[in-house]
């Protein structure tokens, strides 16, 4: 079947190193060619390990709750809240 359906409460894999609660819905380990969707939970003063995709870009939508997002291209700071989408190239 060339559509799947998938659903955040019974992901591929959970990933730790991004969060307590950090799951793999979408990615090349079921199929994808090039997208992902994960969904991620962090919980206040929780944050990821600053990193960068060489290969791969992210596009992140806020549900609920504040935070920032650190461009380490260009050395800044972007705040963001619920209902905002960030999008890292």
């Amino acid at each position: 079947m060339a559509i799947k359906v998938f659903h955040r409460d019974s992901p591929d894999r959970y990933m730790p190193i991004i969060s307590n609660d950090a799951r793999l819905v979408i990615w090349p380990g079921v199929g994808a060619n090039t997208a992902n969707m994960n969904y991620v939970v962090l919980e206040p003063g929780e944050m990821n390990v600053p990193h960068a995709h060489s290969e791969s870009e992210d596009t992140i939508f806020i549900l609920e709750g504040t935070g920032s997002v650190a461009d380490l291209d260009n050395d800044s700071v972007l705040e963001f809240t619920a209902g905002d989408a960030v999008h890292v190239p």
